[in-house]
């Protein structure tokens, strides 16, 4: 592939990761209301409400998670190349 088509594909990427991630994240499958509550005071209760995590949402952090890495890399990466631009096409040099 050809260097230019690699630095877009790049973004694209870690942008679509961390859309499917939030978007996972925001749609909870199957539409179903939770099935547990939070309250700030039990004092009758001697139980500990303890949550648990449901399997879609640490794999869904890691999308997210690899999507804004792929993302910043590619921005630092760039930024990088800009600046060494720059300086080889400093003020001493021609035209």
């Amino acid at each position: 592939m050809k260097p230019t088509v690699v630095r877009l594909i790049t973004p694209a990427a870690g942008a679509v990761l961390m859309l499917i991630g939030a978007a996972i994240l925001l749609v909870r499958p199957g539409g179903a209301p939770a099935d547990h509550g939070w309250a700030a005071y039990a004092p009758l209760s001697r139980t500990v409400f303890v949550p648990s995590l449901v399997p879609y949402v640490p794999v869904a952090m890691a999308l997210v998670l690899i999507g804004f890495c792929a993302v910043a890399g590619w921005v630092g990466f760039e930024l990088g190349r800009a600046h060494r631009d720059n300086a080889q096409s400093g003020p001493d040099s021609a035209p």
